[in-house]
C-alpha cells in the first residue's frame, strides 16, 4: 500500500462487513477512482475514515443512484474528512450522484488552495450555495478561496443566486490579486419540467451574461436538463 500511486476502487452492490480498525497511510497514492453501487449502510464512511492519503492530486467518484444508505450525504462526508485530515493537495475532484451538504464542500474548498478542477453532477440543490459563491468571489482585502481553480462544472438542481454567480466568475477573470482566470465553466440546470418556468428561466439568462468572456477564452456552456424520473423517485424514497 505504501508505493500504490494510483487506485480504481468499485464498492460492488449490497456489500457489506466491518473493516479493519487499523488506519492505513498511502503515502504515494496521487490517483483515487471510485465507482459505488448501492453499498450496506455506512461502507463507504468506514472505507475512507480509515484512510490516509497526504500525496492525493486527483479524486474521482461516481456513486450509484439509489443508495440504500440511510445518510446519504455521509459518503462525500467521509470523503472530505479522509482529504481534509490527510491535507491533501488536491488538483483535480470529481462527484457524481450523491447529495453534498454546503459545509462539507466549502470545507474541502477552504483547505484545498491547490484545487484547479472541480466537477459536481446531481449532487442535490445544496453544494454550492450563495455562502460558497461569497467564498469564491475575489475581492481586494477579503478572504477568498481556491485561488488556483480554473475548471468549474456544475450539472445539479441549482438554488444558487445567478446575480452572485456572474459576480464570482466576473471577479476571477480581472486578474486581481493573482488569482488564475477560469477556463472552462459548464453550467447544467436541472429542472422538473419540460421548459422552464419563469423564475427559472430569469436565471438561465442572467448566468448567459458570461458568454461575452467566450472572446477572452473562457469556455462557457449553458444547458438545461429535465430531471430523470429515477431521480424523483430516489428523493421521495428519501
Amino acid at each position: 500500500m505504501k508505493n500504490l500511486t494510483s487506485c480504481d476502487l468499485v464498492c460492488e452492490a449490497y456489500s457489506k462487513g466491518e473493516l479493519e480498525a487499523e488506519r492505513v497511510t498511502c503515502t504515494k497514492l496521487q490517483d483515487f477512482t471510485l465507482a459505488s453501487w448501492p453499498c450496506y449502510r455506512d461502507a463507504i464512511p468506514q472505507f475512507f475514515s480509515r484512510l490516509l492519503l497526504p500525496s492525493l492530486s486527483s479524486f474521482k467518484a461516481k456513486c450509484s443512484m439509489g443508495s440504500i444508505m440511510p445518510n446519504p450525504e455521509d459518503s462525500f462526508r467521509s470523503i472530505r474528512h479522509a482529504i481534509n485530515v490527510s491535507q491533501s493537495p488536491l488538483t483535480t475532484l470529481e462527484f457524481e450522484n450523491g447529495p453534498i451538504a454546503e459545509e462539507d464542500l466549502l470545507s474541502i474548498l477552504r483547505t484545498t488552495p491547490t484545487l484547479e478542477f472541480l466537477k459536481l453532477v446531481d449532487v442535490g440543490p445544496h453544494a454550492i450555495t450563495d455562502q460558497t459563491l461569497n467564498e469564491l468571489t475575489v475581492r481586494p482585502n477579503k478572504d477568498f478561496i481556491t485561488p488556483r481553480l480554473s475548471s468549474l462544472h456544475l450539472i445539479s438542481e441549482v438554488e444558487f443566486t445567478s446575480r452572485k454567480f456572474v459576480a464570482m466568475v466576473e471577479s476571477r477573470q480581472n486578474g486581481l490579486l493573482g488569482v488564475d482566470h477560469l477556463k472552462s465553466v459548464i453550467i447544467g440546470w436541472v429542472t422538473d419540467e419540460d421548459d422552464l418556468n419563469e423564475n427559472e428561466a430569469s436565471n438561465v439568462d442572467i448566468l448567459s451574461a458570461l458568454d461575452t468572456y467566450r472572446s477572452e477564452g473562457l469556455e462557457f456552456i449553458l444547458m438545461t436538463e429535465k430531471r430523470t424520473a429515477q431521480d424523483s423517485e430516489d428523493e421521495t424514497e428519501d
